[in-house]
């Protein structure tokens, strides 16, 4: 609820790795463009003059990280998202190329925001129909799939719009 962690990896040793920061994307975003390396980042000041010290304090904040479950039904992609962790393989580069496809889609007012949980599960459901999961895949499977994903997102669309 603060918007301090900005994201978390579970490790196989069920340690959690955090990358936290002020509530400001700029950062971790830079973070994930650049990685592994860190660059200096010429971004203004979040904090408007205060110091860390300050939250950790609770001058303004209660000073204290807190985190609840993901509402499911508000956020249904989250839970397609463990889906496709879980099934591995090129699921994840299916459900992330067709989410990307989905999001051009909206922006090209071709579908509605609503419409995005629907087009990647039905995305998901045609990968697995087709075959189209590779459970230990190389460079070119995972860009393959990649490929097919975004064209498959349009294709769900397609079919939609004409039902």
């Amino acid at each position: 609820p603060q918007s301090i962690v900005h994201s978390a990896v579970e490790c196989h040793d069920t340690s959690i790795l955090m990358q936290s920061g002020w509530p400001d994307m700029r950062l971790p975003i830079l973070y994930a463009l650049t990685y592994p390396a860190r660059v200096p980042a010429d971004l203004s000041n979040p904090r408007d003059g205060r110091s860390f010290d300050d939250w950790w304090k609770g001058e303004g904040k209660d000073g204290k990280l807190t985190f609840s479950k993901p509402d499911h039904e508000k956020f249904p992609c989250i839970a397609m998202c463990y889906k496709a962790g879980r099934r591995g393989g090129t699921m994840p580069a299916i459900l992330s190329a067709a989410n990307e496809r989905a999001v051009e889609l909206l922006l090209s007012k071709k579908i509605d925001f609503l419409d995005i949980p629907g087009t990647l599960e039905a995305v998901m459901d045609k990968a697995e129909k087709e075959g189209k999961v590779i459970l230990s895949p190389s460079l070119d499977d995972i860009v393959d799939a990649d490929k097919w994903a975004r064209e498959a997102a349009d294709a769900v669309t397609m079919e939609r719009v004409a039902a």
